[in-house]
């Protein structure tokens, strides 16, 4: 799971129930950076893939999933082709982060890729998978499709946690394609934690 998504559950559960947020040791107020994206692509609709950018502790990286499927029946068999590529904690340079305008980010990337080849027969299934690696630059644009949301709470160590978020379409290039903004979900968030006085 990715820190991003990780994030949204914690602060969920706070807000239900704060009295079972985890006992950790407060530290200096930090302010951390996320936004999510997730795309079908515009050139190949067998085509998707899921963005999410972190800076945290002062530090950028970025998760990027990228997967294509390819199904098809044959006179003897479903016959499906799968391609995954993943690549985690890659590192940003480039990362502008607005709550009010537009988010961007640019990376470079190297990924591990999956090819995933499977035959059905009578409820049968036989797969190959083949590994190999990449590299490519994604690129993506947030636009706030909303007014920014607030959210706040205290946890039982008196350590106040402000969040704040919108809504946005995203745009964005990667692996060859282009993707966005039809059919594209985004977040961008900021997450302040204050130690008690």
């Amino acid at each position: 799971m990715s820190r991003f998504r990780t994030a949204l559950i914690v602060a969920a559960a706070a807000l239900g129930a704060s009295a079972v947020l985890p006992v950790t040791p407060a530290s200096a107020d930090t302010v951390d950076k996320f936004a999510h994206a997730m795309f079908n692509s515009n050139d190949d609709d067998t085509v998707s893939m899921t963005i999410d950018v972190a800076k945290v502790d002062g530090v950028t990286t970025i998760d990027v999933d990228w997967q294509q499927s390819r199904c098809a029946l044959t006179e003897t068999a479903y016959v499906c082709d799968s391609v995954y590529r993943m690549a985690y904690d890659a590192p940003v340079r480039n990362f502008s982060f607005s709550l009010t305008g537009e988010t961007r980010v640019r990376a470079d990337v190297t990924y591990r890729e999956l090819r995933r080849h499977c035959t059905y027969v009578d409820e049968q299934e036989d797969c190959t998978e083949q590994e190999a690696a990449g590299s490519t630059t994604v690129e993506v644009t947030w636009t706030p499709t909303s007014e920014p949301t607030r959210e706040v709470w205290t946890d039982e160590q008196g350590v106040r946690h402000v969040s704040k978020r919108i809504d946005a379409s995203a745009t964005g290039s990667g692996f060859g394609l282009t993707y966005g903004p039809a059919g594209s979900y985004g977040v961008v968030s900021r997450s302040r934690t204050i130690d008690p006085a």
